[in-house]
């Protein structure tokens, strides 16, 4: 059963992942954050030693940059740098 999937503008997904890479000739397990714009297909890719509240702010505010301005909202994967609470309106709110 295919069932489309809708993605409005102005939303955004991220996510860590891990890859192996090859630098200097020595193979290493590379960090990295992907932040999706699902709508208009866009993506930034940044790479780092090791998933960190550091890497997840930097990476956020690179890709920001990259694509000229904030989405609206962004929806994350369960993650440890990232926990999600409250604000005094009941907002849900990123606490990093």
């Amino acid at each position: 059963m295919f069932v489309p999937l809708s993605h409005p503008p102005g939303h955004a997904q991220a996510d860590f992942g891990e890859a192996l890479v090859v630098i200097g000739g020595v193979q290493l397990k590379a960090h990295y954050l992907a932040v999706d714009l699902p709508h208009s297909d866009g993506r930034f890719v940044k790479s780092y030693p090791a998933e960190t509240t550091e890497a997840f702010c930097d990476g956020h505010n690179a890709a920001f940059a990259f694509f000229g301005g904030v989405p609206q909202s962004i929806v994350y994967d369960c993650r440890n740098s990232a926990l999600m609470g409250q604000n005094a309106n009941g907002d849900s709110v990123l606490i990093v």
